[in-house]
This record gives C-alpha cells, sequence and structure tokens, in this order.
C-alpha cells in the first residue's frame, strides 16, 4: 500500500481561520495587526466651511482641555438692525415734511380761508338761519302739526326759535316763537283773505335776511297789511301776528307760545 502524500497546510481537511480567530496580517507585514477605522464620535470637531473667522470650536472657560465640548459660533448682527453695542449713530427727525406735502397744507389752508371770508364777510355765499343762529325749515307736515294751517301752503319757509316774553307759559317752560312765510295759490290766498280780520294792535313783523328774495323785495316797495293770525292759533301758540303781501300769494306769520 503506498503512502499518502503530504497535504498543505490549509488545503483539504485543516483548520480554516475563520473571522474573529486572531488578527488579521496587514500590509505592514507579518505578525503586524491592522490599523481601525475611526468611528466619527472621537476627536475634535472641524469648522464648518463658510462660517465666521476664528468662530471654530471653543474650550469652556476654565475648565480642562476637552471639557464642555465645543460651542456654537456668535450669529452675525443683521446690518439691517445695526450692532446694538456700537456707537450710537445721528437721531431720526420726526415730523419733517417734505416740500410737496408743504404746499398742499398752504393750498387747504388758503382755500379754507377763503371760504370763510366769503361766508362770514360777504353776501356771495349766505345760509339760511345764519344770523339768527339756527337754521330755516321747509317742511310743511312738520308745521302742520304745530300750528294751524286753515289751507295748505305751496311752499313754506320757518324758523322756531325761543323767546322771550313777559308772560312764560306754564309750569316756568321755555317760551316759543314761529316765524313763517308761506305761499299760497291764489284761489287759497283770495279764501284766506275773506275770512281774515284786519287788526293794528298786532305788532309788525319786519324782514329777516332769510326771507326769499321777492318777499324782501316786496316788503322793502310796500308795507304789509297786518291781520288776525287767529285762525292760525293752536293749543300751544296763541298769540301773534299774520300780514299779507299787497299783489303777492306770500304771507307773514309770526305766533309766539303761551
Amino acid at each position: 500500500m503506498a503512502d499518502n502524500p503530504p497535504r498543505r497546510p490549509g488545503a483539504g481537511g485543516g483548520p480554516r481561520r475563520g473571522a474573529g480567530q486572531g488578527p488579521r496580517r496587514g500590509p505592514g507585514g507579518p505578525g503586524k495587526p491592522a490599523q481601525a477605522r475611526p468611528t466619527g464620535g472621537g476627536g475634535p470637531r472641524q469648522p464648518r466651511p463658510g462660517g465666521l473667522p476664528g468662530s471654530g470650536a471653543r474650550k469652556t472657560p476654565g475648565g480642562p482641555a476637552g471639557d464642555g465640548g465645543p460651542r456654537r459660533p456668535r450669529q452675525a448682527v443683521s446690518p439691517a438692525l445695526g450692532d446694538p453695542f456700537g456707537p450710537a449713530g445721528p437721531k431720526p427727525q420726526f415730523g419733517k415734511l417734505q416740500r410737496w406735502q408743504l404746499v398742499l397744507l398752504g393750498c387747504c389752508g388758503a382755500m379754507i380761508a377763503a371760504l370763510l371770508f366769503l361766508v362770514f364777510f360777504t353776501n356771495l355765499i349766505r345760509l339760511p338761519g345764519i344770523d339768527e343762529g339756527v337754521l330755516i325749515r321747509h317742511n310743511v307736515d312738520f308745521l302742520a302739526e304745530t300750528i294751524t294751517l286753515p289751507k295748505r301752503p305751496v311752499s313754506a319757509i320757518w324758523q322756531m326759535l325761543p323767546h322771550d316774553v313777559d308772560a312764560s307759559s306754564a309750569g316756568g317752560g321755555t317760551a316759543w316763537r314761529i316765524t313763517a312765510v308761506l305761499e299760497f295759490t291764489p284761489d287759497d290766498t283770495a279764501a284766506i283773505l275773506a275770512t281774515a280780520r284786519a287788526t293794528p294792535d298786532v305788532p309788525a313783523i319786519g324782514a329777516l335776511r332769510w326771507f326769499p328774495e321777492p318777499v324782501r323785495e316786496a316788503l322793502a316797495k310796500t308795507p304789509a297789511t297786518l291781520y288776525d293770525a287767529e285762525p292760525f292759533f293752536s293749543s300751544l301758540y296763541r298769540r301773534g301776528a299774520l300780514a299779507h303781501i299787497e299783489g303777492t300769494n306770500y304771507f307773514l306769520l309770526q305766533l309766539t307760545s303761551d
């Protein structure tokens, strides 16, 4: 029987070196272990690219080397906000108007001054009732609820003001005076004059600035004829006078409350 040839080490049934069975031979030669790769957890952090100069990892002051780990770099201050620790700059000026704003304010002031001059110092613009301090009224229905109207006027312009008289109303209330300019149709004018009673005992009614222009012109030419105003009396207004302007359909009425 022939002898078996000798086997090479590692070939055939000899034991093979598996993973974890001793150190592997590195490139440095036999018997020298291979170097392990860094796991990333050790060693100092490198500063990120693009950071501020000198903003790398810093040691915590007061501790040993490497105690406390690296600190975050300080954020840069926005140029729009400015440096709060820097020197104070010039203070902003508030309330300074531009040239076009000054021109606009000047034009507005001139227009207001011109309007006030036209209203109060000329007769070009006249507000109704400004001479008496109260605006006049044109509502015929409201006038019919206050006094008695024997005929409905075509137009009415009237005013109600407090009036100081010797005999005050019952209970010490304020006495009121109504002054009205009434325009009727020709038929209603004739009907009122037919039943009116002329009397010289009532006070005359003077022309006021808020009277219509035709009424003031007629009063300047012809004096009005006075009549008793009893057909226009109401439960509150029981004294007064009625005047008719000759040649027109206008009546002047003035009543005073008791």
